[in-house]
């Protein structure tokens, strides 16, 4: 589809002056009964010794790391029957962003983070995706997201 994946488990956001992503490195770690069926064009399968397939984007693909505006964030809820996206609560944002934000210990350190995430919510749209957990509705789930978010 074109699309290009900034991040798999982690995400390094930049909130001032603008909400901005830092591309992660160009791999991909996928279960492998999902690395058997889906096919990562531009990708090359590496050895690796856990339970995971690890794919890394060939050399003329990859990015320069540039950080990227941050147009929404996606909640990924899984919802076994029907595909759905709804914009998410700024409290709720709020909330759940806060508690998967890094900050070291201390009072400053979580009002600073605290502050940026209310930031972040105040200036990106939010949303939740529910969404059946199929890799045959892969491309229909991305077309929604692409398309509101």
């Amino acid at each position: 589809m074109g699309y290009r994946l900034l991040a798999e488990d982690l995400t390094c956001v930049r909130l001032l002056p603008r909400a901005e992503v830092v591309p992660g490195p160009a791999m991909l770690r996928l279960r492998r009964d999902v690395g058997k069926r889906l096919e990562v064009p531009f990708a090359e399968r590496l050895e690796a010794g856990d339970d995971r397939l690890h794919l890394a984007l060939s050399t003329d693909r990859r990015g320069d790391s540039t950080p990227v505006p941050v147009r929404a964030v996606v909640f990924l809820h899984n919802r076994h029957d029907t595909l759905e996206l709804v914009r998410a609560e700024q409290n709720q944002v709020v909330r759940d962003l806060f508690a998967l934000s890094f900050r070291l210990p201390g009072k400053d350190e979580a009002s600073r983070a605290f502050a940026g995430v209310a930031d972040l919510v105040a200036n990106v749209r939010a949303w939740n995706l529910f969404y059946p957990h199929r890799l045959e509705d892969l491309d229909r789930t991305i077309e929604k997201i692409v398309a509101h978010a």
